[in-house]
């Protein structure tokens, strides 16, 4: 079970899973009857969820780069304001 869960929900474990398992006993053949299911219900659902957001790919282009134009405006505001308090605690410490 924990080989066909690491092929589909929680692949980032994938690769632990399966030196887990090699190192656990289990079979090739286990595995791979494990393996292929999940792979292919992975696949399938990267495909179902491709072909439903196609039709909407600019708006997701539209979300993800206003998404990602607030991350790095923050990123230059938290960047200013620690240059701002460390320029304040230099003019601070000089008087």
């Amino acid at each position: 079970m924990a080989v066909l869960m690491s092929h589909t929900i929680v692949s980032p474990t994938c690769p632990y899973i399966t030196y887990l398992s090699g190192a656990g006993g289990l079979s090739w053949k286990q595995f791979t009857v494990a393996a292929i299911p999940g792979a292919v219900i992975w696949t399938a659902a990267y495909l179902g969820l491709g072909v439903i957001f196609a039709a909407q790919l600019e708006q997701v282009i539209s979300v993800l780069s206003n998404f990602f134009g607030v991350v790095l405006a923050g990123c230059a505001l938290l960047g200013l304001g620690v240059l701002l308090r460390k320029r304040w605690r230099e003019q601070n410490q000089t008087h």
